[in-house]
């Protein structure tokens, strides 16, 4: 009896193990048998199982040819950019000139320097062109993208700048654009008068 109490754990232990294993023995059966037992069409299967005529035609499909059409082009079009407007300045938009003032005398030896206020932003394409004429002669000394006096603007003429041009000098500020070839606004002109050297 002791014998027999010994060989049923071992039975049962082994039941167990045969019980557990056979789902997954029969899982894998089953998906074996679903990807290798039929070769046949879907359609085909389809007739079988209704047992009767489908709307299908049971004829396998001709593959796709071996030479594609030919391609067709099209003419492409690039389009022509439209010209944009640029906007215009207010009526009241004006060039205030600050300093030095109209008729102010300095020494040719030393550094002048020009003010002004311009009341709007100015664009990216936009800027302020310095202009000194003398002796009849006009000298651009340079451009302005952004303030760099608080709000206003600031330019200071080395002696260098004004040599060659006479004592009596008349300077002008404009207002200009990379988009135009023309100024789009001036300021009005002042005079200055150097003394000693040029």
């Amino acid at each position: 009896m002791t014998q027999t109490t010994s060989q049923e754990p071992n039975l049962s232990k082994v039941q167990r193990v045969i019980y557990t294993i056979m789902p997954l023995f029969l899982l894998l059966l089953c998906l074996g048998v679903i990807n290798f037992v039929s070769d046949e069409p879907a359609a085909e299967m389809a007739a079988l199982v209704t047992g009767g005529e489908t709307a299908v035609p049971l004829t396998p499909i001709p593959a796709a040819s071996a030479t594609p059409p030919p391609a067709t082009t099209t003419p492409t079009v690039t389009p022509t950019p439209t010209p944009t407007a640029l906007p215009t300045l207010p009526p009241e938009a004006a060039i205030t000139l600050l300093g030095p003032p109209d008729g102010s005398v300095f020494s040719a030896a030393t550094a002048l320097s020009l003010y002004w206020a311009w009341p709007y932003p100015l664009r990216e394409d936009q800027f302020f062109a310095i202009y000194l004429a003398g002796s009849g002669d006009e000298r651009r000394l340079g451009e302005l993208l952004e303030p760099n006096l608080g709000d206003n603007y600031y330019w200071q003429l080395r002696p260098s700048d004004l040599t060659g041009l006479g004592a009596d000098l008349t300077w002008q500020i404009r207002l200009e654009s990379t988009l135009l070839p023309a100024p789009q606004l001036t300021s009005g002109t002042r005079t200055i008068r150097l003394l000693g050297g040029n």
